[in-house]
């Protein structure tokens, strides 16, 4: 594989924000352009052989397959692809079998917005769910930008190769680093990332349902700057709010999560999605919220009597006022897919089914809501129920553009947010 090719400052893009997503072979074509025009007008891959339609699916299907390509889009618009990033074999001797190369691939228009970062950051949570243990990068030596990348996320410089190829008549020199990706106890010479970035391993008893990849590692920070992360990938939209949706299990933490956010934004709105799905029937409510969020987007502010409050004699009304700059939609389905061009950013926190479990009879015991201790049990066996079903059909994780950890990792310390990019792809 290529040389790795990641020219990106960091910056974030205002007016049109990004997604993540995993590849499918529909992509093959856009990937096929991005890659071709770096091979002829960059150093970053030493060939000037352009693949041809048949090539470039015999090349990314293997890694599609294994989980370990991604392609970055222009948010609502999952088609416009801009970037990609995969990870394949260094070397074809079966010895290798758990080493890989990266590759990150941006156009031109899609540089210097962060994409590279976030790219890669996914792509090492892909390869470590794929159960590769070391990522190589290949990079020509004079990409100081794409070196510095790899740093921040862990990545060494094993050698300079002198003189290595040549391309567009130009003798090359070839920087070689890697990455252990699967901590200390399997790679001794694992490096955290510089940049004041620190990561802790993953509780390794979390129980999750089968279709839930667990996250390996986290990576640990204040809250602000998950905020800053989070408001780099929404933008700034005009005449209407950013609308982040946090998703996750009843009782994973998603409530705690938005008072966190909403506090750090000034004017950020919470919207809870229990409101507005009160009394209606369990998730048979994709089209009420659907018209929701497509209101709150159009009219840039909400003022909303569920039919169901009426029925019922509820008072008030979900109220959203205008010129708020965020709101966060938080409850369990949240992200669900009929919304997903609805939402600038999703956000999935990760729980094992017991926590949340225990979680949410212990409060709604403390509360009264649903009876006495007994009949609270008796509830939540039948709520995760339903839930789990829900979430196996709609698989949140997979369209997620943070993970948040719900379960406090060892290491994690007061006012500290363990998180990773997203998506989470099927190991």
């Amino acid at each position: 594989m290529p040389p790795s090719e990641a020219q990106d400052d960091g910056r974030a893009d205002a007016a049109r924000p990004y997604r993540i997503r995993p590849a499918t072979m529909a992509d093959s074509p856009a990937i096929r352009q991005i890659r071709n025009a770096a091979v002829r007008e960059s150093l970053a891959i030493w060939t000037s052989i352009e693949q041809d339609h048949a090539g470039a699916e015999a090349w990314l299907a293997p890694m599609v397959q294994r989980g370990t390509a991604l392609v970055a889009h222009v948010s609502g618009e999952p088609q416009d692809v801009v970037g990609f990033a995969v990870a394949g074999p260094w070397h074809s001797y079966e010895g290798y079998a758990r080493t890989v190369e990266d590759s990150i691939y941006l156009s031109p228009a899609a540089q210097g917005k962060g994409l590279g970062a976030r790219l890669l950051a996914a792509l090492i949570e892909a390869s470590r769910r794929a159960g590769d243990r070391t990522m190589i990068a290949l990079i020509e030596a004079g990409n100081a930008t794409s070196v510095r990348l790899h740093e921040r996320y862990g990545f060494t410089t094993v050698g300079t190769v002198p003189q290595a190829g040549e391309k567009h008549g130009q003798i090359l020199d070839l920087t070689l680093m890697s990455r252990c990706l699967k901590g200390p106890t399997v790679c001794d010479n694992q490096n955290e990332p510089s940049d004041s970035l620190r990561w802790v391993n993953a509780n390794q008893s979390i129980e999750l349902q089968p279709e839930e990849p667990a996250v390996t590692q986290w990576r640990v920070s204040a809250t602000d700057e998950l905020v800053a992360h989070l408001l780099s990938l929404v933008g700034t939209p005009q005449g209407r709010p950013a609308i982040i949706a946090v998703d996750g299990r009843g009782g994973s933490g998603k409530t705690t999560l938005t008072t966190a956010l909403t506090a750090a934004v000034p004017g950020a709105q919470a919207f809870h999605l229990d409101d507005l799905i009160w009394n209606e029937p369990l998730y048979d409510w994709d089209q009420l919220y659907v018209d929701t969020l497509t209101q709150l987007r159009e009219a840039g502010s909400l003022d909303l009597v569920p039919d169901k409050w009426r029925e019922h004699g509820r008072e008030g009304s979900i109220r959203i006022p205008a010129g708020s700059p965020l709101v966060i939609v938080e409850g369990t389905g949240a992200g669900l897919a009929a919304v997903r061009s609805l939402i600038d950013a999703h956000v999935w926190v990760q729980t094992g089914d017991d926590v949340a479990e225990s979680r949410g009879i212990k409060r709604d015991i403390a509360e009264g809501v649903n009876g006495d201790a007994e009949e609270s049990v008796r509830f939540w066996h039948w709520w995760m129920a339903g839930e789990r079903l829900f979430f196996a059909k709609d698989r949140p994780w997979q369209r997620a553009d943070v993970i948040v950890s719900g379960d406090a990792p060892t290491g994690v310390g007061p006012g500290e947010i363990a998180w990773t990019p997203g998506p989470l792809l099927a190991g």
